[in-house]
């Protein structure tokens, strides 16, 4: 389910810069700007792509945004896989912060330890299954900033721990909510889901999906996407799986 944390318009990255076409090379490999004498680092090897498996090495975890029973993320996006046996453990109602999400990648592991995409949510029923807590969020309140920090905590722990069991990409999906707005865990500009997202140890990526654009406030009940909602952020799921090369 969606809740309503710290809301927080996150700045994007600033443009690319190619390095200049006159450049030229440095003993040590990188090149040399000749009218600014700026150092510019050589771009990063692109990774190699895992391709498309058997489906039983991706699973997804989650609450309700994941799995509304009959429809729901992870419906979707094996849907737009293809029908891929994705392996599939969101449960409706469920929190991050009890425990329950994590142990949901914790039975994927013991059921099959070979996981190498994880598709989640989490922390939305951590807010709006708490009384009052939702209006807290709404005015910032230091309950609220307690709990988002606590969020952010358990799912950088849980990232944390992802990486350790050799899994190379997760994507935590952002809620939306009907006014418009992505429901971001965010204490400032410099820690939110994105910041702490970024600063995952290898050989694990972290990804995350904003949905605002991608739902566009078709959420009937003021909680979860409609079915094509839905199916929207299925396919850019699977879209942005095979744009990172992740394993899908």
């Amino acid at each position: 389910m969606g809740g309503i944390a710290g809301r927080m318009a996150v700045a994007g990255s600033g443009p690319d810069t190619d390095a200049d076409a006159g450049a030229e090379p440095t003993d040590a490999g990188m090149t040399m700007a000749p009218d600014t004498g700026v150092t510019q680092m050589p771009m990063p090897p692109t990774r190699m792509d895992l391709g498309k498996g058997d489906g039983k090495d991706v699973i997804t975890i989650g609450d309700s945004w994941m799995n509304l029973g009959t429809s729901g993320i992870q419906q979707s996006v094996k849907k737009a896989s293809g029908n891929q046996p994705y392996r599939m453990y969101g449960v409706p109602g469920t929190r991050l912060l009890d425990n329950v999400i994590p142990n949901q990648y914790n039975s994927a592991k013991r059921a099959d330890a070979n996981i190498k995409t994880v598709i989640m949510t989490g922390g939305g029923n951590d807010i709006i299954q708490v009384p009052g807590l939702k209006d807290d969020c709404t005015a910032m309140g230091a309950q609220c900033k307690m709990v988002v920090t606590q969020i952010l905590d358990r799912l950088g722990k849980l990232w944390d721990t992802m990486s350790t069991d050799g899994v190379t990409d997760v994507i935590y999906v952002q809620y939306s909510n009907p006014e418009g707005m992505n429901v971001d865990w965010s204490l400032s500009a410099t820690d939110n889901v994105h910041t702490r997202c970024a600063a995952v140890k290898a050989p694990l990526h972290c990804h995350t999906l904003e949905t605002l654009d991608i739902v566009k406030g078709d959420i009937p009940d003021g909680i979860h996407p409609s079915g094509p909602a839905f199916d929207r952020i299925g396919k850019a799921l699977f879209d942005l799986m095979t744009k990172e090369g992740m394993r899908r």
